[in-house]
C-alpha cells in the first residue's frame, strides 16, 4: 500500500460558513496490492482424510484492498 497526499489549491470549492476545505488530504494508492500466500499446513489427520491450511494476506493491509480473487485458505488432504 502506498499512501500519498494529494494537494489542491485553497479557495477553489465554495463551502459553507465560509470555511476553506483542507489544502491536502491523505489517499490510499491500491492498485500494486496483491494476495501474500503461505505455505500449506501438514494434513490435520494422519491417516485417512482430513484438511490443512494456509496464511493469506493483502499485501496492502485489509481485504478490500486487493481487487482478486482470494485465494483458498483451506483444503481437503488425504495422508494415507
Amino acid at each position: 500500500m502506498l499512501q500519498r497526499l494529494r494537494s489542491r489549491a485553497r479557495g477553489n470549492e465554495p463551502t459553507s460558513c465560509g470555511e476553506s476545505p483542507a489544502s491536502q488530504q491523505v489517499c490510499f494508492e491500491t492498485v500494486g496490492c496483491h494476495w501474500l500466500v503461505g505455505s500449506w499446513s501438514n494434513c490435520s489427520e494422519g491417516c485417512g482424510l482430513g484438511t490443512r491450511s494456509r496464511e493469506i494476506r493483502c499485501s496492502g493491509g485489509p481485504q478490500e484492498f486487493c481487487s482478486a480473487a482470494r485465494p483458498a485458505d483451506r483444503q481437503s488432504c488425504d495422508a494415507d
